[in-house]
This record gives structure tokens, sequence and C-alpha cells, in this order.
């Protein structure tokens, strides 16, 4: 039984987190509330900056921030993505990894040896982070590596 009329959606650096529909009794610490726009038909804390390793991406330009139960993917403009992308390149490029061609997804690396689970190559990667601004005040999501790495089985030979 839905006891209140609230939906909330709780995103932890941990990896953990919860979607909830009615009554909840948050944890007392580790939690900022932010209020959702009512005018969209979509959920948006507001505005959002991206930042990989505590760094700005160039620019540094912001984006309307959209929370998407419905989907595992993260989705940025254009501009933004190309910068990360060209970001994560630059520092994997003193790395033993070597980008090759996935099946699924369009970046890959791959290691000396297949990785048994994304804890084999995590600390190789630069942690995420969105700087999501509300009302007058700002919230952090921070975003480790293991929470944004897939591991692919049989991915194609390298880029040539």
């Amino acid at each position: 039984m839905i006891t209140e009329n609230v939906i909330g959606h709780c995103l932890s650096s941990k990896g953990k987190g919860v979607l909830y529909v009615g009554d909840f009794n948050p944890p007392s610490r580790g939690v900022t509330w932010v209020p959702m726009r009512e005018s969209l038909f979509y959920y948006s804390p507001g505005l959002a900056e991206l930042f990989i390793d505590k760094q700005p991406i160039r620019g540094n330009p912001t984006f309307e921030a959209v929370f998407d139960s419905g989907t595992t993917y993260t989705f940025v403009p254009a501009q933004i993505y190309n910068e990360l992308v060209s970001k994560v390149r630059g520092t994997l490029s003193e790395s033993s990894l070597v980008e090759v061609k996935g099946r699924a997804l369009p970046l890959c690396w791959k290691g000396k040896r297949p990785f048994r689970s994304v804890n084999d190559v995590k600390n190789q990667f630069k942690a995420l982070s969105l700087k999501i601004t509300h009302a007058s005040s700002t919230s952090n999501l921070d975003i480790p590596p293991q929470n944004y790495l897939i591991v692919e089985v049989n991915i194609r030979q390298p880029n040539r």
C-alpha cells in the first residue's frame, strides 16, 4: 500500500541506491534532498556539470540532468561526451590497456589478460562526478570507475 504521495530516487557514491514509491524512511545522514522540477515531463534536479578526476570538462558546459530509472545508460551532450572520451584516452595512453572495437559498446579496452571483473582494471580509470545545481545550492554525485565500467567478453582485435 502506498501511504504517501512520494516518488524518490536515492543514489549512493558507494554503488548502491534505491528507487521508491510511497512512504520511505531514509537514513538520517548522507542523503541530499533535491526537489524535482514540476513543469517537465521527466525527472530533473536541475543543471549539471561533469568532472573527471575532479577536473572540469573543457569549457565545462552545463546540461539538464535527467534521472531515468528505465535505463542503465547515462547520456550526455555530444560535446561533453567527446571531451570525456578524449580525457579517458589521455589517462590510459601510458597504461598497458589497448583500445579495441567492442561488439556491443563503441569504446573498449583490452588488457594482456582477460578481466574477470571491473575490479581488475578500476584503478586505471578516473572517477567521474556530477555537480548538480538546484535552486541556490549544489550537490555532488560521485561515480567511481566500477560504477561506469562494464566487462565485455569476446571483443575484436585492436584498432589499427
